[in-house]
């Protein structure tokens, strides 16, 4: 069995495939309605801000696909998450392995509140939750990123979901953000702002390449979200004004 979130095509399931098949004739778990709830609390927290990063992002799902959160299985070793292709059985077109009990301040993955930028449950689940997002809206691209020393995201799928989550995390007034894929180190200073990462010449041609692909929801971001931290409202303002110096140069 599983619960739909809100009026989002979003449905969360806290049973495994054989589990829910057996349950049919008696119903949910305490388990699984406890993981549900647990699920549902933190969504609700990602989209708890009116106009939010959190809120603006699941309003662009596409209506005729589905997300199905489900328990993390441990594959990824005993702090991780991830996002893939649901299962038939699952009856959604991707699906977010998540649990949050495996990222609660003072569990193993998230000792003290300041153990890792990036690692709170919300962000975590909007991590993974931005790879599904792009899975059915059908731009999903492993291309390679990673540029060593400190730009190690491996593919530019993982530089999107790192960038919106340090955009959701500018929201919430934090002033430091993850740097890569590899840990949860503090992006430096050097690209700490939103003009001085857009302009970075590896960033930028991302950045690009994501404005083409999701202009809706990145115009949106753009221009409503009070994230200081917001390298998308640089680039459009940056456009904007190269826009209108063309026009005035044909006038």
């Amino acid at each position: 069995m599983s619960i739909k979130y809100k009026n989002y095509p979003v449905k969360i399931d806290g049973s495994g495939v054989l589990s829910e098949i057996w349950s049919y004739g008696f119903g949910s778990t305490d388990a699984t309605m406890n993981y549900e709830s647990a699920v549902v609390a933190v969504l609700d927290q990602l989209t708890s801000r009116s106009g939010g990063i959190g809120q603006k992002i699941l309003a662009a799902l596409p209506s005729d696909k589905t997300i199905v959160i489900v328990p993390y299985d441990g594959d990824g070793g005993a702090c991780n998450a991830w996002a893939d292709d649901a299962t038939i059985l699952e009856r959604g077109q991707a699906r977010v392995c998540f649990s949050p009990a495996t990222w609660k301040v003072g569990g193993v993955c998230l000792p003290s509140g300041d153990a890792g930028i990036g690692k709170g449950s919300d962000e975590i689940l909007l991590h993974e939750f931005l790879h599904a997002y792009r899975k059915v809206r059908g731009s999903y691209n492993r291309a390679h990123f990673l540029v060593a020393p400190d730009k190690l995201y491996d593919d530019i799928e993982e530089l999107w979901s790192i960038l919106l989550t340090n955009i959701y995390m500018s929201e919430k007034g934090a002033t430091k953000f993850r740097r890569d894929h590899h840990g949860f180190a503090e992006l430096p200073a050097k690209w700490a702002t939103s003009d001085s990462f857009m302009r970075d010449p590896d960033f930028f041609k991302y950045i690009e390449l994501f404005w083409i692909r999701e202009s809706g929801l990145l115009t949106n971001i753009a221009t409503s979200s009070i994230a200081a931290f917001n390298p998308f409202k640089a680039y459009k303002a940056l456009t904007d004004a190269q826009s209108a110096a063309q026009a005035a140069a044909w006038n």
